[in-house]
This record gives structure tokens, sequence and C-alpha cells, in this order.
């Protein structure tokens, strides 16, 4: 393969575009790469934003008791971290990323240091990891797509249909991620499955104690015992 590489050039009339390495197309990142690290690092930064924005509202400790906390963040911080990972494709990496700040903005809001392990402290204030809630997303969008007439279904029953009879999917579409996320994309296309709102699970004595710790006062209201 030659290793000298020469962009393309495009021209408008007498005006000559600029490549550019990666889009904005309403909130969703595109890079020349096609890749979503483009778009997670934008999601990064939002999420950073709107939960210091939230500083004055209490969800930063000592403030809100942990469930306003948690309610405010997953009502205003989570959505802009997941948004619109559904429509690109996934990759391993840059879903860690998103768990490993979603997890240092969780233990800052509760005054914790970032040593604390993530999965306990997140179920026992009843927040999903944003993997499991990026991956309902794409079972929605895809059940979703099938539902409408329009070139995005007309496409994904061509991928489907070359599943079925080979075997094989695309790298990087949806139907290949919920693939690799070990549904059946036939029954996903046309059953209209019930895909639950939530993936916490709180049967857990570590959890409990955890959730029992989080709402004594001495905790919520350091300030009182000072």
């Amino acid at each position: 393969m030659c290793s000298v590489y020469q962009d393309p050039k495009w021209r408008l009339g007498d005006k000559c575009l600029c490549n550019e390495e990666s889009l904005n197309i309403l909130g969703n990142v595109f890079n020349r790469g096609g890749n979503n690290a483009s778009h997670v690092t934008n999601k990064l930064t939002k999420c950073r934003q709107s939960f210091y924005v939230l500083g004055s509202a209490g969800v930063l400790y000592p403030g809100a008791t942990p469930d306003v906390q948690a309610y405010l963040y997953k009502c205003i911080c989570q959505p802009t971290l997941t948004y619109g990972l559904e429509g690109t494709s996934s990759i391993a990496i840059q879903m860690r990323r998103l768990e490993s700040v979603q997890g240092r903005l969780i233990k800052q809001s509760l005054g914790l240091s970032k040593l604390p392990h993530n999965t306990a402290l997140l179920k026992a204030l009843n927040i999903e990891k944003s993997e499991d809630i990026v991956n309902r997303n794409v079972l929605s969008l895809y059940n979703r797509i099938f539902k409408v007439e329009s070139p995005a279904r007309r496409l994904m029953q061509h991928l489907l249909s070359r599943f079925i009879i080979y075997g094989k999917t695309v790298l990087g579409t949806l139907l290949d991620r919920v693939v690799s996320m070990g549904e059946s994309p036939t029954k996903r296309a046309f059953n209209s499955q019930h895909v639950p709102e939530t993936s916490v699970t709180n049967n857990d004595g570590l959890v409990d104690s955890i959730r029992l710790l989080l709402f004594t006062d001495k905790f919520t209201k350091p300030y009182i015992f000072t």
C-alpha cells in the first residue's frame, strides 16, 4: 500500500472547499476515521459543562441529598453524555471513557475521592451504566427504523437479508451492534418487544449498605456535626 496520501480537492464553481477532519451535524460529530472518538469527546465536554452548571442547584457536595443529586444527574447530565451514541459505531475504549467520567462526576457530587469502585456506588443511587443506556437506545432505534418506510428501512432490510442468508454483518452498522449484543435482529426488527427502562438491580447487600450510609444525616449534612 502506498504510504503517500493526498486529500481530494473539491470545488463549488470558482470556490475551493476545505476538507474537514470532523463535522458536527445536529449534535452528532462525525470524523474522517469513521469512529465515535470525536463524538464521545464532544459529549464528555458537554456533560461536564452541564454538571458544573448544576453546582448552584446542589449537585456538588455538600449540597442536596444524594437522591436529588442522582435525579439531577440522570435527568440532565446522563442524557447529554449518551446523546447520539446509538447512531455511531461503537468502540469499547470509548465506552470505557464514558463510564470513567460518569463515575468521577458521581463521586465528586458525593464528596468522595476517585478511589472507590463505581459499580456498587452507582447501583446504590439507581444510576445505570452508560453502556446499558446506549445499548437500550440501539435496540429502540433499530426497531423504530423498521416501523417507518424510508431509505434507512430499505438499507436495514437489505443488511438483515444478507445476515439471514450468509450469517455476516457489515462492521459498524446498527445491525452489527444488535447482533454483537447477543440479540436476535429479526425479533428486534418486527416484534414490539418491551425494552426495560432500567438495568439497575438492587438485590445486593453491599449496595443496600452503601445506600444506607449515603442517606445518613452525618453524610448529607456534615456541617451540622462540625
